[in-house]
């Protein structure tokens, strides 16, 4: 696109590019763009400190790590007695400028080395020259901020938090208070306070900008209670926020399923996989915290198909969350009241051709929806109803829907026609398009080379009630898994920004409204726990 382009596109490689702009230059363009360059504005759509952190990736660009690493040697060996090894100067030697300060921003890497290499800088005995210059371009990466490593979350905003019991009304005083702190590559840090005779609790001087999310959690009678993940509204810098703690005493038969999808995917013709998202709904005002089993709560219990393998759970080999007992696995965590959300995978191995889908549910369920690719597959769906097809990324997907299913009920689907020949044409179109998956990814939403990747479409204008489409993305997009994720996550907090201005707007009713925002939030904090683990 750049050699097509009608006006020279800038090469950040280039040290000559850096040479002749200044880091404040870029940052100014970043900020406002050069239409006359086709370069649009980004000031409205990136934070401050976005925006300069993309000033120092591209000034780092033109360097190599033997520049890097040899600039460092030669300042830390003959620059850092005078200067501190982190560039903010010596207190002994006061007339010594502070090469992590804001100045260095408004030099060109010409105008900066030259600094280093005139009067009145005196010579540095026994180093040559273009070592010096070296270590100036080292001593840069300090105001560019290469150094930080604690996030910088402070600002004008306010967070209040009542603590209440939900069961009993009452107020929650001397309660421990956490507040999480989340940025697009997860967790970033935490503060924690107790709340005062009247429940409440503050946290001050916090960031208002969009690049950070927020959770509050509590512990109550050995159970963690939180808050969904919220943000700073524009404009707004003080929020409210409940958090309620529940007693014990609710049942199973408090516990009921009002949503659930199955979605296939087939990438070979040798193994299917198959992503099961449900929606728990606790009608009680209690917690259910289940049964005990050798000194292990069993709250939530999932039945898979008895040849399942790959089997994968959020935050499963972070914590030890979810336990094993055959093919049957029990989520170890309480549930209080409301909806929540649990989004679990596997795989299934094809034989003659064909997959059998079925296992028991141990929930009452409202309504059970069955995904699969409209590949040229047969789906023999005994008892469901056939929906029309839906259309995702990635093609077309087969609906089957089952309603009002009692609990221990065994839902089965077949697949069959899972052919070789299916794959031939996807493969050699994608052939030259291949990349190598991330080898240190893990298991969860995202971080598996098999896992179906969840993404939550609501689809007000077409139905009431709203409507749940689970996709997966292809295989390509999963190779590169560190920008899919980073790109997940703020397609997360976009959709729960739209959602809210739909119910504010009148267009969600309050169940759906809370159902797609707890969806929606479970797998913004999947996404972040994962990173944390």
């Amino acid at each position: 696109m750049a050699a097509e382009a009608p006006v020279p596109i800038a090469d950040f490689t280039d040290p000559e590019f850096a040479q002749t702009r200044s880091p404040q230059v870029i940052f100014d363009i970043i900020t406002e763009g050069r239409l006359e360059n086709l370069m649009p504005p980004w000031g409205n759509a990136l934070s401050e400190s976005e925006r300069w952190d993309l000033v120092a990736y591209i000034w780092s660009l033109h360097l190599t790590p033997t520049q890097i690493e040899s600039g460092q040697i030669t300042f830390e060996g003959s620059c850092a007695d005078c200067h501190g090894l982190d560039g903010s100067g010596n207190p002994d030697q006061p007339t010594v400028p502070d090469l992590a300060g804001t100045d260095s921003l408004q030099l060109t890497e010409a105008e900066w080395q030259g600094k280093a290499a005139t009067e009145p800088h005196p010579a540095v005995e026994g180093v040559m020259d273009k070592d010096v210059l070296q270590a100036a371009t080292f001593a840069r990466s300090f105001g560019l901020g290469f150094d930080v490593t604690e996030a910088n979350v402070t600002g004008n905003g306010l967070i209040q938090v009542q603590v209440l019991n939900g069961t009993t009304g009452e107020i929650q005083s001397d309660a421990q208070v956490e507040l999480r702190v989340f940025d697009a590559d997860g967790p970033v840090t935490s503060q924690s306070t107790t709340t005062d005779a009247q429940g409440m609790a503050t946290f001050e001087s916090l960031s208002t900008e969009p690049i950070w999310g927020f959770m509050l959690e509590t512990q109550y009678n050995g159970a963690s209670f939180s808050t969904d993940f919220f943000q700073f509204e524009p404009g707004i810098s003080t929020i409210d926020m409940p958090l309620n703690v529940y007693e014990p005493g609710a049942t199973a038969d408090d516990i009921r399923i009002n949503r659930a999808h199955w979605v296939v995917s087939i990438e070979n013709p040798h193994t299917l996989e198959v992503g099961e998202l449900y929606s728990f709904v606790n009608t009680s005002n209690r917690l259910y915290t289940g049964e005990m089993s050798d000194g292990v709560p069993r709250v939530l219990q999932f039945d898979l198909p008895e040849n399942a393998i790959n089997v994968s759970f959020e935050g499963m080999d972070s914590t030890n969350r979810y336990v094993q007992d055959g093919n049957v696995f029990y989520d170890t965590v309480a549930l209080p009241p409301g909806q929540h959300q649990v989004l679990f995978q596997y795989s299934l191995p094809v034989e003659d051709n064909s997959v059998t889908i079925q296992h028991p549910i141990a929930y009452p369920i409202d309504n059970l929806n069955l995904l699969a690719p409209d590949m040229g597959i047969s789906v023999e769906a005994s008892g469901w109803t056939i929906g029309q097809p839906l259309q995702a990324q990635g093609g077309a997907f087969l609906n089957y829907t089952q309603t009002s299913l009692p609990a221990d009920s065994t839902p089965r689907a077949v697949i069959s026609g899972i052919e070789a020949n299916l794959f031939a044409d996807s493969q050699s179109q994608n052939a030259p398009n291949q990349q190598v998956i991330d080898p240190f990814a893990t298991p969860g939403i995202s971080g598996q080379p098999y896992i179906i990747i969840v993404v939550v479409v609501l689809s007000i204008a077409v139905l009431a009630v709203g409507t749940i489409i689970l996709m997966r993305r292809q295989r390509q997009q999963l190779a590169m898994v560190p920008d899919l994720r980073r790109q997940q996550r703020q397609d997360l907090i976009q959709q729960i920004a739209d959602l809210d201005d739909a119910y504010e707007a009148g267009e969600v009713s309050e169940a759906d409204y809370q159902a797609e925002r707890g969806l929606l939030k479970s797998q913004l904090v999947t996404l972040s726990n994962r990173d944390a683990a």
